[in-house]
Protein backbone atom coordinates (compact mmCIF):
# COMPACT_ATOMS: atom_id res chain seq x y z
CA UNK A 1 0.00 0.00 0.00
CA UNK A 2 1.36 3.53 -0.88
CA UNK A 3 0.78 5.89 1.81
CA UNK A 4 2.39 9.35 2.61
CA UNK A 5 1.85 10.22 -1.04
CA UNK A 6 0.88 13.59 -2.92
CA UNK A 7 -2.41 12.12 -5.24
CA UNK A 8 -2.51 14.46 -8.83
CA UNK A 9 0.24 16.97 -6.96
CA UNK A 10 3.53 17.68 -8.22
CA UNK A 11 6.19 19.77 -8.06
CA UNK A 12 7.96 19.13 -11.25
CA UNK A 13 8.24 21.73 -13.70
CA UNK A 14 8.00 21.82 -17.90
CA UNK A 15 12.33 21.51 -17.91
CA UNK A 16 11.71 19.31 -15.48
CA UNK A 17 10.79 16.42 -18.21
CA UNK A 18 12.93 17.94 -21.08
CA UNK A 19 16.08 17.20 -18.56
CA UNK A 20 15.17 13.91 -17.74
CA UNK A 21 14.82 13.18 -21.47
CA UNK A 22 18.59 12.39 -20.73
CA UNK A 23 18.04 9.34 -18.68
CA UNK A 24 17.14 7.46 -21.92
CA UNK A 25 20.81 7.98 -23.21
CA UNK A 26 21.83 4.62 -21.72
CA UNK A 27 19.13 2.63 -23.11
CA UNK A 28 18.65 4.59 -26.27
CA UNK A 29 19.32 1.28 -28.09
CA UNK A 30 16.76 -0.40 -26.66
CA UNK A 31 13.89 1.81 -26.87
CA UNK A 32 11.88 2.38 -29.86
CA UNK A 33 9.17 4.46 -28.35
CA UNK A 34 9.13 7.80 -26.26
CA UNK A 35 6.19 9.98 -24.55
CA UNK A 36 5.64 11.67 -21.51
CA UNK A 37 1.93 10.84 -21.10
CA UNK A 38 -0.69 13.69 -20.53
CA UNK A 39 1.90 16.69 -20.34
CA UNK A 40 1.00 18.53 -23.30
CA UNK A 41 2.71 22.02 -22.58
CA UNK A 42 4.98 23.48 -25.81
CA UNK A 43 7.53 22.97 -23.91
CA UNK A 44 7.74 19.63 -23.19
CA UNK A 45 6.58 18.42 -26.50
CA UNK A 46 9.18 20.31 -28.11
CA UNK A 47 11.57 18.41 -25.89
CA UNK A 48 10.09 15.20 -26.75
CA UNK A 49 10.21 15.88 -30.24
CA UNK A 50 13.74 17.45 -30.35
CA UNK A 51 14.61 14.68 -28.17
CA UNK A 52 13.30 11.99 -30.51
CA UNK A 53 14.54 13.94 -34.11
CA UNK A 54 17.94 13.58 -32.34
CA UNK A 55 18.14 10.59 -31.08
CA UNK A 56 16.18 8.91 -34.28
CA UNK A 57 13.33 7.65 -31.55
CA UNK A 58 9.66 7.69 -32.33
CA UNK A 59 7.49 10.21 -29.99
CA UNK A 60 4.07 9.81 -29.29
CA UNK A 61 1.83 13.03 -27.98
CA UNK A 62 -1.32 14.45 -27.80
CA UNK A 63 -3.37 17.47 -27.36
CA UNK A 64 -4.42 18.58 -23.72
CA UNK A 65 -7.33 17.48 -22.13
CA UNK A 66 -10.69 18.60 -23.52
CA UNK A 67 -9.40 20.17 -27.05
CA UNK A 68 -11.67 20.01 -29.40
CA UNK A 69 -11.24 19.07 -33.30
CA UNK A 70 -10.38 22.37 -34.12
CA UNK A 71 -7.66 23.12 -31.71
CA UNK A 72 -6.04 19.70 -32.39
CA UNK A 73 -5.70 19.72 -35.94
CA UNK A 74 -4.28 23.58 -35.38
CA UNK A 75 -1.96 22.08 -33.03
CA UNK A 76 -0.76 19.67 -35.57
CA UNK A 77 -0.14 21.68 -38.41
CA UNK A 78 1.93 23.69 -36.02
CA UNK A 79 3.97 20.46 -34.89
CA UNK A 80 6.51 18.85 -37.14
CA UNK A 81 9.37 16.20 -36.78
CA UNK A 82 11.18 13.24 -38.46
CA UNK A 83 9.37 10.43 -36.62
CA UNK A 84 7.05 10.28 -34.34
CA UNK A 85 2.40 10.49 -33.85
CA UNK A 86 -0.09 12.69 -32.53
CA UNK A 87 -3.11 10.58 -31.26
CA UNK A 88 -6.53 11.84 -30.16
CA UNK A 89 -8.29 12.10 -27.96
CA UNK A 90 -8.29 11.58 -24.20
CA UNK A 91 -9.81 8.13 -22.84
CA UNK A 92 -11.75 6.61 -20.10
CA UNK A 93 -10.42 3.50 -17.95
CA UNK A 94 -11.54 2.25 -15.05
CA UNK A 95 -9.19 3.30 -11.61
CA UNK A 96 -8.67 0.23 -9.82
CA UNK A 97 -8.27 2.58 -6.97
CA UNK A 98 -11.75 3.87 -7.06
CA UNK A 99 -13.65 1.67 -9.37
CA UNK A 100 -14.70 4.56 -11.70
CA UNK A 101 -13.61 5.79 -14.69
CA UNK A 102 -11.17 8.39 -14.93
CA UNK A 103 -9.91 9.93 -18.03
CA UNK A 104 -6.03 9.72 -19.05
CA UNK A 105 -4.26 10.78 -21.88
CA UNK A 106 -4.33 8.09 -24.96
CA UNK A 107 -0.02 7.66 -25.45
CA UNK A 108 0.19 4.76 -23.68
CA UNK A 109 -2.83 2.85 -25.01
CA UNK A 110 -1.65 3.59 -28.46
CA UNK A 111 1.96 2.57 -27.62
CA UNK A 112 0.55 -0.43 -26.54
CA UNK A 113 -1.26 -1.06 -29.75
CA UNK A 114 1.98 -0.37 -31.73
CA UNK A 115 3.94 -2.65 -29.63
CA UNK A 116 1.35 -5.33 -30.20
CA UNK A 117 0.93 -4.95 -33.76
CA UNK A 118 5.06 -5.06 -33.97
CA UNK A 119 5.64 -7.71 -32.22
CA UNK A 120 2.81 -9.76 -34.07
CA UNK A 121 2.86 -8.48 -37.50
CA UNK A 122 6.00 -6.95 -38.04
CA UNK A 123 6.96 -3.20 -38.94
CA UNK A 124 5.76 -2.91 -42.29
CA UNK A 125 1.77 -3.43 -40.79
CA UNK A 126 0.52 0.10 -39.45
CA UNK A 127 -0.71 -0.06 -35.67
CA UNK A 128 -4.18 0.75 -37.02
CA UNK A 129 -7.22 -0.68 -38.38
CA UNK A 130 -9.50 -3.14 -36.83
CA UNK A 131 -7.01 -5.21 -35.33
CA UNK A 132 -5.45 -1.85 -33.62
CA UNK A 133 -8.12 -2.65 -30.55
CA UNK A 134 -7.41 -0.75 -27.86
CA UNK A 135 -7.14 -2.73 -23.99
CA UNK A 136 -8.43 -0.94 -21.01
CA UNK A 137 -10.45 1.83 -22.48
CA UNK A 138 -14.24 2.18 -21.51
CA UNK A 139 -15.07 5.01 -23.79
CA UNK A 140 -13.42 8.17 -25.30
CA UNK A 141 -13.74 11.54 -24.44
CA UNK A 142 -15.12 12.23 -27.31
CA UNK A 143 -16.98 10.32 -30.01
CA UNK A 144 -15.10 10.87 -32.64
CA UNK A 145 -16.90 9.62 -36.30
CA UNK A 146 -15.70 8.86 -39.63
CA UNK A 147 -16.10 12.29 -40.91
CA UNK A 148 -14.09 13.60 -38.20
CA UNK A 149 -11.42 11.41 -38.97
CA UNK A 150 -11.55 12.08 -42.37
CA UNK A 151 -10.93 15.77 -41.70
CA UNK A 152 -8.59 14.84 -38.95
CA UNK A 153 -6.33 11.94 -40.61
CA UNK A 154 -5.09 13.38 -43.74
CA UNK A 155 -3.38 16.41 -40.98
CA UNK A 156 -1.75 13.61 -39.80
CA UNK A 157 -3.79 13.20 -36.65
CA UNK A 158 -4.05 9.19 -35.49
CA UNK A 159 -7.79 8.91 -34.31
CA UNK A 160 -8.84 6.68 -31.59
CA UNK A 161 -12.76 5.77 -32.41
CA UNK A 162 -15.52 3.15 -31.30
CA UNK A 163 -15.51 0.77 -34.44
CA UNK A 164 -19.35 -1.38 -34.20
CA UNK A 165 -18.17 -5.28 -33.87
CA UNK A 166 -14.53 -4.35 -33.01
CA UNK A 167 -14.42 -1.95 -29.93
CA UNK A 168 -12.07 1.11 -29.76
CA UNK A 169 -9.57 1.07 -32.19
CA UNK A 170 -6.63 3.06 -33.63
CA UNK A 171 -7.95 4.48 -37.19
CA UNK A 172 -5.04 6.58 -39.07
CA UNK A 173 -1.48 6.12 -39.79
CA UNK A 174 -0.07 9.67 -40.74
CA UNK A 175 2.87 10.70 -38.91
CA UNK A 176 4.49 14.06 -37.80
CA UNK A 177 6.44 14.30 -40.69
CA UNK A 178 4.59 16.97 -43.15
CA UNK A 179 8.23 17.65 -45.16
CA UNK A 180 9.26 13.70 -46.76
CA UNK A 181 6.69 12.08 -48.40
CA UNK A 182 8.67 8.69 -47.89
CA UNK A 183 8.12 9.33 -43.88
CA UNK A 184 3.91 10.04 -44.39
CA UNK A 185 2.87 7.19 -42.46
CA UNK A 186 3.99 6.09 -38.63
CA UNK A 187 4.85 2.14 -40.36
CA UNK A 188 7.70 4.36 -42.48
CA UNK A 189 8.98 5.17 -39.02
CA UNK A 190 10.06 1.89 -37.89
Amino acid sequence: ELADGADGVSDLVDSDYVTALSLFDSVADEITMVSIPGVTTPTVRDGVLAYCDNNKLFPVITAPKGSTRDEVKTLRKATSATYGAMVYPWGNLVDPLTNKDKLVPPEGAYMGVASRIIQSRGVGKAPAGTEAVLRGFTSMEFNLTKADCAELNPVGVICLLTRRNYGLVVWGVRGLNSADSKMRYVSDHF
